[in-house]
């Protein structure tokens, strides 16, 4: 999902948690996402 790209790009220099509060967005959807990302990548 895109807007789960944008929060991964930025994750290093901004805080998953707040960029997810700022811009609205459920952080446990974002974590479903980086674990199936992962297991894609596997």
């Amino acid at each position: 999902m895109i807007r789960f790209r944008f929060v991964d790009e930025r994750r290093n220099t901004h805080r998953v948690k707040r960029m997810c509060d700022v811009l609205g967005w459920d952080r446990s959807g974002y974590y479903i996402w980086h674990q199936n990302k992962e297991a894609r990548q596997e």
